[in-house]
C-alpha cells in the first residue's frame, strides 16, 4: 500500500457487541466483500459519502 494512501485513510479501533462480528462476517461473505468494505457500505448509507463499488443501491422514498 502506498504511503500516500495510508495518509488518506484513518484507522479506528472498535469494540463490537457479542455476535455482531459474526453477523458482519456472514453478510460480507454473502456480498463477496471484506468485513471492512461491508462496514463501510453500511456507514456510508447512514451518514452519506462517496458511493462504494459493488454496493447495492439504497431504496428511494
Amino acid at each position: 500500500m502506498s504511503e500516500r494512501r495510508l495518509q488518506l485513510e484513518d484507522k479506528f479501533m472498535l469494540r463490537l457487541p457479542d455476535g455482531l462480528r459474526t453477523k458482519i462476517k456472514a453478510e460480507a461473505k454473502a456480498n463477496m466483500r471484506s468485513m471492512n468494505a461491508e462496514i463501510l457500505v453500511h456507514l456510508i448509507r447512514v451518514f452519506g459519502g462517496a458511493p462504494v463499488s459493488g454496493a447495492p443501491e439504497s431504496p428511494t422514498n
